[in-house]
């Protein structure tokens, strides 16, 4: 009878205090960790991360596309914002095998249809229609009231009659697109939507092609040329074609490095260093090329996990839960059965690097110590 209470009263205490949670990172989460340790989704703007990274805040101008912080977009056919800048999967897709790798990624997005997708998300291209105030797009003509405006992603067919009309290759440039420059009207400098290229600029006239589209100042990627403005930059996980033009290209399997990345260190542009995104390769740090591969990535300084070699800088490090390959070239790889130790995995002791003593993370097993090796 006694052992039945017992059994009871235990019960009803692992019933109350709830069940034991394991601890948020790579392995059991696929989106972000928050600081309290919750795994979120890691597709929000307040919450943006992937494979188990810590949450970070994105800039109110941004928005959280596959668990990184990219420049919002407005239309331009879908764009990144419909497919997304990421690395098609990457890691969020599938836990410690690093996903679905680079073939998803911005190629996708820019891909699925050009302009014929519509604007910001799918929704449909105007239709011909008048100018009216509070259109948003390019100028066209006036009223009694004052300037009238097509929608964007229109042409202002003819200014005199306020006439309007869609087409879905090309669109005429606006004040407020944010995307190159391209031209002006009789008030002031005139834009691209974002991923668009500027075909003419004497007569503001954009067009959208699936793989390429002209560099501006706002894009944050890798920087290529400039305009009368100033420097003009690619997206992220882009390449530079020809900076002299500022023509941006996407692949499926590389990218240039650029400033704001994260990653791995990739090399220098006319400014200062590059670098990779997190769970990528720098392949050729002369021409600042990143590749993605599903099995294998760089180290980098930030990245939190066992010690793995250095750059030119300093100390580089894997991923947590992630396995130092050749610390020569700082190569990381990923195993589903194990890893190595680290100095911030908080459970056992498991050896020790340069730096001091590391240990696997709490619930598992030191497996061999001399190779900190944890399973």
């Amino acid at each position: 009878m006694r052992v039945l209470v017992g059994v009871v009263v235990v019960s009803t205490l692992m019933m109350a205090c709830g069940a034991v949670q394991p601890p948020c990172d790579l392995r059991t989460c696929t989106g972000c960790c928050s600081a309290s340790g919750e795994c979120r989704s890691g597709n929000e703007s307040s919450a943006c991360g992937f494979s188990g990274s810590s949450c970070t805040a994105c800039a109110v101008e941004d928005t959280c596309s596959f668990g990184r912080c990219t420049p919002r977009q407005t239309g331009a056919g879908g764009g990144s914002a419909g497919g997304g800048t990421a690395l098609g999967g990457g890691s969020a897709g599938g836990g410690t095998a690093l996903g679905g790798g680079s073939a998803g990624g911005t190629a996708g997005g820019m891909a699925g249809g050009g302009m014929a997708g519509g604007t910001s998300g799918g929704s449909p291209l105007p239709g011909p229609h008048d100018a009216f105030s509070g259109a948003g797009g390019p100028r066209c003509g006036s009223d009694s009231s004052g300037p009238v405006f097509c929608l964007p992603l229109a042409t202002c067919a003819n200014s005199s009659i306020r006439s309007c009309t869609v087409s879905p290759s090309s669109y005429d440039a606006y004040a407020g697109a944010r995307g190159p420059r391209c031209g002006s009207d009789s008030v002031g400098a005139t834009f691209c939507q974002p991923l668009s290229t500027c075909a003419n600029s004497s007569i503001r006239s954009c067009t959208v092609a699936p793989s390429t589209y002209d560099a501006y100042a706002g894009a944050r990627g890798p920087r290529c040329g400039s305009d009368s403005a100033g420097a003009t930059f690619c997206q992220p996980l882009a390449t530079c074609a020809n900076s002299s033009i500022r023509s941006c290209t996407v692949s499926p399997s590389s990218y240039d490095a650029y400033a704001g990345a994260g990653g791995p260190r990739c090399g220098s542009d006319s400014v200062g260093a590059t670098f990779c995104q997190p769970l990528a390769t720098c392949t050729n740090s002369s021409i600042r090329s990143c590749t993605v591969a599903p099995s294998s990535y760089d180290a980098y300084a930030g990245a939190r996990g066992p010690r793995c070699g250095s750059d030119s800088v300093g100390a580089t490090f894997c991923q947590p839960l992630a396995t130092c390959a050749n610390s020569s070239i700082r190569s990381c790889t990923v195993s589903p059965s194990s890893y190595d130790a680290y100095a911030g995995a908080g459970g056992p002791r498991c050896g020790s690097d340069s730096s001091g003593p590391t240990f696997c993370q709490p619930g598992d097993s030191c497996a061999d110590s001399g190779a900190r090796r944890c399973t």
